[in-house]
């Protein structure tokens, strides 16, 4: 299975790769996209390390937009070159609901684990997870039941 994953942050490279562990367990995962060394030391060929990615405040933003537009241009390019059967993205939510527009729009199927917060803030981030991803994996139980009343529907929460 050619699963694309990103973790932009080195909590989701830890989360990430304890989800890829049980995954192996089932079967054979070849594994690209983004993390730190704990993917890493799992084979995840990774085009960006969390050490780059770790953006802090408004300020880290605008000085790294470049960066960041062509980070999202490379991920991009190299989803559309590996096709895998399913893209797991990890927390991240101010990049990854923007990535899994783009892995919805290719076809890809697209699982989200650890949920964006939109029980805290951004409740607007339940349209673009109705929209875009097919799969919600919540590690907090009342992370899953805000999800499931803002979403009014059981149909894309596992």
């Amino acid at each position: 299975m050619k699963i694309f994953m990103i973790a932009g942050e080195e909590s989701g490279d830890i989360h990430g790769a304890n989800l890829i562990r049980q995954l192996q367990k089932l079967t054979s995962v070849s594994l690209y996209g983004t993390g730190g060394g704990n993917l890493k030391s799992l084979g995840q060929e990774q085009y960006f390390s969390t050490d780059q990615m770790t953006i802090i405040g408004l300020d880290g933003i605008i000085s790294n937009i470049p960066f960041i537009f062509r980070m999202f241009k490379t991920l991009e390019k190299k989803l559309e070159e590996i096709k895998p059967d399913l893209v797991i993205l990890v927390d991240y939510p101010g990049f990854n609901l923007r990535f899994a527009k783009k892995a919805h729009h290719v076809g890809c199927k697209i699982v989200y684990y650890i949920a964006p917060q939109v029980w805290a803030w951004h409740y607007s981030r339940v349209n673009k997870i109705r929209s875009y991803v097919d799969k919600v994996l919540c590690i907090l139980p009342f992370e899953m039941t805000q999800i499931l009343l803002l979403l009014k529907t059981q149909h894309t929460i596992l």
